[in-house]
């Protein structure tokens, strides 16, 4: 499973359409290698992940969703720092937080 997209208050980002990976590598917030299960078009999120630049002022519900996914979860941290999930779906949650900024690092 691949994350494409989410909505938070009224508002929908990310596109059905696949990114290609050199633009997933140049938007991706979180520094280091590209995170799996994530084909997401961050262009409108982008706007709205700062609370000042924030158009529409939707970054407190952008916040509580990506703190909902970093944290609400059973995914933990093995060797060499690599997330174990039980499932594709469940790392796609944990990666579209980490791709976005608000990366799980421990329990």
């Amino acid at each position: 499973m691949d994350f494409r997209k989410f909505s938070a208050g009224s508002f929908s980002y990310g596109s059905i359409e696949r990114v290609t990976r050199q633009n997933l590598i140049k938007n991706q917030i979180c520094k280091g290698e590209l995170v799996s299960n994530v084909n997401f078009d961050i262009t409108e999120l982008k706007k709205d992940l700062h609370p000042t630049e924030s158009v529409n002022n939707n970054y407190d519900n952008i916040k509580n969703m990506m703190i909902n996914l970093a944290l609400n979860h059973s995914v933990s941290i093995g060797t060499n720092d690599k997330f174990c999930a039980s499932s594709p779906d469940e790392l796609a949650l944990v990666n579209i937080a980490k791709y976005c900024g608000f990366e799980f690092v421990s329990r």
